[in-house]
C-alpha cells in the first residue's frame, strides 16, 4: 500500500465499500479506510460524522500510520475559502506554498520525545510530480496558490482576511498545517488539492457557499486515475537542511 488520500467531510462515501482499521501509533489512533479493490488507503480528517474540529485532528497519528503501512505518496484534499475574486466557488487550486497561522497544534515529530531534533527543508513542501499527474488526469491546467492555514474552528475576521491577502495568500483553510509539514518530515511525497467552496469574509459582498458533488467527484476520479495507473510509486525521501 504505497498511496494515500487524506480528505475532509464528504469524501468518505465515494470510497465505499471499504474495510476500516483503527491503527495505533505513538501519537494516538488513526482511522484508516481501505476502499475495495483499490491500491490506496483513505484517511478522514474530521471523522465520519465531522466530530473532530480542525485543531484536534490527530495529524501526527494519521501521517505516522500512513508511513508505517508503506505509503510514500499522498494527496490531501481540502475545502477552502478564496482570497481572490479570480478563484470563485467550485474552483480547484493546487497548493504551491503555505503560510502558517495555527497556534496550538503539535507541528513536528522531532520534538525530542520520540525522535531526535531534525530540521526539514520547506523550499518545496508540495510535490510537483503529483500536481502534474493530477492535472493530466483531470485534463486541464490548474492555478497554483498559497494556502493560509488558520487555527479555527472560527472563521477569520475581515481584518485578518485583508491581511492574509496583502501578504500573498490565495486561499484559507484550517487543516493543511501541520499535515503538509508532518508528511514532509516522514519523507512522503505530498500534494494538496483545494476545492474552493466560498469567498472569504469581505472578498465579495454576497456570501456564496458551494459544496458541489460534481466538483468533489471530479477530484476523486482524477486522484483515483493517478493512483490506479501504471506509474511507478516513488520511495520516501526526507529533505534535511
Amino acid at each position: 500500500m504505497q498511496y494515500g488520500i487524506i480528505g475532509g467531510t464528504g469524501f468518505e462515501a465515494p470510497f465505499s465499500p471499504a474495510k476500516e482499521e483503527i491503527f495505533s501509533t505513538p501519537y494516538g489512533d488513526a482511522k484508516l479506510i481501505y476502499p475495495e479493490n483499490k491500491p490506496y488507503v483513505f484517511v478522514s480528517r474530521h471523522g465520519t460524522d465531522h466530530t473532530i474540529p480542525p485543531h484536534k485532528v490527530p495529524y501526527r497519528a494519521n501521517i505516522w500510520a500512513l508511513k508505517e503501512i508503506g505509503v510514500t505518496e499522498v494527496y490531501g484534499i481540502s475545502a477552502v475559502g478564496s482570497l481572490k475574486k479570480a478563484y470563485g466557488p467550485d474552483s480547484v487550486v493546487l497548493c504551491d506554498d503555505f503560510l502558517d497561522f495555527t497556534k496550538t497544534r503539535p507541528h513536528t515529530f522531532y520534538d525530542g520525545d520520540h525522535e531526535a531534533a531534525k530540521h526539514i527543508a520547506m523550499a518545496a513542501p508540495y510535490d510537483s510530480e503529483l500536481n502534474d499527474a493530477f492535472e493530466a488526469a483531470l485534463g486541464e491546467k490548474l492555478p497554483r496558490g498559497v494556502y493560509v492555514a488558520t487555527e479555527g474552528p472560527r472563521f477569520e475576521s475581515r481584518a485578518e482576511i485583508k491581511f492574509y491577502a496583502s501578504i500573498g495568500g490565495d486561499m484559507v483553510g484550517m487543516t493543511n498545517v501541520p499535515e503538509v509539514v508532518l508528511a514532509r518530515e516522514m519523507g512522503l511525497h505530498y500534494a494538496n488539492i483545494c476545492h474552493v467552496i466560498n469567498y472569504c469574509t469581505g472578498v465579495e459582498d454576497t456570501m456564496v457557499i458551494s459544496k458541489s458533488e460534481e466538483v468533489r467527484n471530479k477530484i476523486i476520479r482524477a486522484v483515483d486515475e493517478v493512483f490506479t495507473s501504471d506509474r511507478v510509486p516513488r520511495e520516501a525521501r526526507i529533505d534535511l537542511l
